[in-house]
């Protein structure tokens, strides 16, 4: 009897809860349609709940809720290069386990982690990422930098909120890719190398072609470095270190060269001529002592290390040139000098 006496007020505030959600998402997807209007974005529904991308120049933001009443965010679809496992956010305690941003005015606001440090702190300490966090520190609601994306929530649904919003995280995203690029190129500078592309240098040393660059679809992001020999060697040329258990190559007849070396490819006797030749045997050794993952691939010499730093390869730049020269002055049509 009490149930049926209780039942028609429940009914009411159901009825009420219902329809305040009902509104709310309605307002929820006329905003969204007030955006998509604005910047010519694309509206979906995803499996939780609706989404708007928006395009520019190039890069792609996404605003998307949990659900029609839920709060929103705007995020970076289109991921910056950044240091791996970068991450940016509010600091929860001023003595914070992170790195800290190197400057004294940001660390209670942010916490920071990632690395390498070097490159986690040369970012941060650029002009345009250090000014542009100076005006969010302590700003609500916090923005966030995880896996190369920025994000910050929309809790409110005034266009004039999302569109300080769009230009708060957009612009930041940019400062982190500009410096991200711009700290590693001073980096890896070195005489004779000038920037070509983002993380890529290339020149010309000694005669001999040289590339340096963060690849970004290498599945160990490595920093690769190669060295093209200018003549004529076998494509199918093969020269790594010696690995425990590794299958035997061609026979060297060198004890020292066939204890540390593999050597294959289609002709062993020039393969021999080649590598067994006093001009290339010495700096070959020397190269694969400074980098063991090194390698002769046809006619380039190639270094690779594992992560974006470029120390480790640059620090065999000078054997890598050697050994390509060494190559060069025994093959048909080089042009070194």
């Amino acid at each position: 009897m009490a149930l049926n006496a209780l039942l028609p007020g429940l009914v009411a505030i159901s009825s009420a809860v219902y329809s305040a959600v009902q509104g709310r998402g309605l307002l929820h997807r006329r905003w969204l349609r007030e955006l998509e209007r604005r910047h010519q974005g694309q509206m979906a529904r995803d499996p939780n709940g609706l989404e708007l991308r928006i395009m520019r120049e190039g890069r792609v933001l996404r605003v998307s809720s949990g659900s029609l009443v839920g709060a929103a965010e705007l995020r970076t679809e289109t991921p910056v290069r950044l240091p791996p496992g970068f991450f940016l956010g509010p600091q929860r305690s001023f003595a914070g386990d992170g790195l800290g941003t190197g400057a004294w005015r940001l660390d209670p606001h942010f916490d920071v982690r990632g690395e390498p440090v070097w490159w986690v702190r040369a970012i941060l300490g650029d002009p345009a990422v250090h000014d542009r966090l100076a005006s969010l520190a302590g700003a609500r609601p916090p923005l966030r930098v995880r896996g190369g994306h920025v994000s910050r929530p929309l809790p409110g649904r005034p266009v004039a909120e999302f569109e300080a919003a769009l230009e708060i995280v957009d612009g930041l995203a940019l400062a982190l890719r500009d410096a991200a690029a711009r700290t590693w190129a001073a980096r890896a500078k070195r005489p004779g190398l000038a920037l070509d592309a983002p993380y890529r240098l290339v020149g010309v040393m000694g005669g001999v072609p040289v590339r340096l660059s963060w690849e970004a679809g290498d599945p160990e992001g490595a920093v690769v470095l190669d060295a093209t020999v200018p003549g004529l060697v076998p494509p199918d040329l093969l020269v790594e270190a010696r690995r425990p258990g590794q299958t035997p190559g061609v026979a060297l007849l060198d004890p020292v060269l066939d204890r540390h070396v593999v050597v294959s490819g289609a002709s062993p006797e020039r393969l021999r001529t080649l590598v067994c030749n006093d001009a290339v045997r010495g700096p070959l050794l020397a190269l694969l002592h400074e980098a063991p993952g090194a390698r002769i691939e046809g006619p380039r010499v190639r270094v690779r290390s594992p992560g974006p730093t470029p120390d480790t390869v640059l620090a065999s730049l000078d054997e890598a040139v050697d050994l390509a020269t060494a190559l060069a002055g025994l093959s048909p049509g080089a042009t070194v000098g």
